[in-house]
């Protein structure tokens, strides 16, 4: 592909490059050989803000993220800086915010929709026992064909 002129640099609809995506899967010759011969960036995030040592960490793809490790380390010793390289601080900051923000708002939406499930789940128990106390079977009944089994919040 590289030989035909593809840009491996470009990411695709989910923002995930040739070096995400080989890393992610463990290819560690597409790996070798994206960053050794094509030159691909280290440190490009998808749209979730990981980098393809982040998604070799995920997929447990050991040999890729240790390969990736050594190469981001390489990278930062060829800029002579003291700390990180003049290319990876960008990255870092920017990865650390993204990861930060997506959390926060996970968490929020997370806490949300759980209180809701708790809230609607209560009621269901309270009337189900007011119910049941009153030996009321057709209101139950038709509480328990109401109840949606599922964990989406309605």
């Amino acid at each position: 592909m590289l030989s035909l002129g593809a840009d491996p640099q470009r990411p695709n609809a989910r923002g995930l490059t040739a070096l995400i995506k080989a890393a992610g899967s463990g290819n560690l010759e597409c790996v070798k050989i994206l960053i050794n011969n094509a030159k691909v960036p280290l440190f490009t995030l998808d749209q979730r803000g990981r980098t393809a040592l982040d998604w070799a960490r995920i997929g447990n793809k050991q040999s890729c993220a240790i390969f990736l490790e050594k190469a981001m380390e390489v990278s930062e010793r060829s800029v002579k800086l003291p700390g990180r390289s003049i290319h990876y601080l960008p990255y870092m900051y920017a990865q650390t915010e993204i990861t930060a923000a997506r959390d926060e708002e996970f968490g929020r939406v997370k806490t949300a929709e759980l209180t809701r499930l708790i809230d609607r789940n209560t009621k269901y128990y309270e009337n189900l026992t007011n119910f049941t106390l009153e030996n009321n079977l057709p209101a139950v009944m038709a509480l328990i064909a109401d109840v949606p089994f599922d964990r989406k919040v309605s």
